[in-house]
């Protein structure tokens, strides 16, 4: 995001600019955070038996669910922001922005260095949404004057896909923001990201040299 979900020990974001408010709280039934667009105010209120860092996405009949493979944790309030702690790991959910621009951010804190260079996380996806990558701009369009902000390029855009309105192309979900890595001095560096909708997950390669070069925490955004 940068503006929506995501995080362990490297920090990673989805982002949902598409409804003013969101109600983010615990569900006891199915152990995960939930977001509920229908509500009028903002909140973040976890309950303290849940104990998984998965977020669940949901509008309607529709959801878009995240799930990590670091095991459970109990959820905390820290100054407005939903945190849980696993091992070497927090795992971090706000809400971030204003009005339409406002989303749920998800990050991952890294304490110390990673054993690997990759995230992966499970997805649980309504059969009625799509993933839509957002590449970058070709010369052509570039020459046109078309503009894709560096946080769009390598992202994913979640569309229905049979919802139409008014002849209009299929209605947007959300946007999943292309994450980014934070280290304790403030340097920073883009974070590939793939979703594989067979496989249902969503990938991020770390890079490298600039992890073990890396002042830590760091955060994954």
């Amino acid at each position: 995001m940068k503006r929506l979900i995501l995080s362990s020990g490297i920090l990673v974001i989805l982002a949902m600019a598409i409804v003013p408010s969101l109600l983010a709280q615990a569900d006891p039934h199915h152990g995960s955070i939930i977001v509920d667009w229908a509500k009028e105010k903002t909140e973040l209120s976890p309950l303290a038996d849940v104990t998984t860092t998965a977020l669940s996405l949901e509008k309607g009949s529709s959801f878009l669910r995240v799930l990590h493979p670091d095991g459970s944790a109990t959820p905390r309030l820290v100054n407005g922001k939903i945190e849980m702690e696993v091992g070497n790991r927090t795992h971090r959910y706000y809400v971030k922005g204003t009005g339409t621009g406002e989303g749920l951010e998800y990050e991952i804190i890294y304490a110390v260095r990673p054993a690997s260079d990759t995230e992966v996380l499970t997805l649980e996806v309504s059969d009625d949404l799509a993933f839509h990558y957002q590449p970058e701009l070709t010369q052509e369009q570039k020459d046109k004057g078309w503009i894709r902000p560096d946080d769009v390029v390598g992202s994913y855009a979640i569309y229905w896909k049979d919802i139409i309105k008014n002849g209009e192309p299929p209605q947007k979900f959300g946007h999943i923001y292309r994450p980014n890595l934070v280290d304790a001095n403030g340097q920073k560096v883009w974070v590939e990201m793939k979703i594989d909708e067979v496989a249902k997950t969503l990938t991020m390669t770390l890079p490298k040299a600039w992890m073990d070069s890396a002042a830590y925490p760091v955060t994954l955004k």
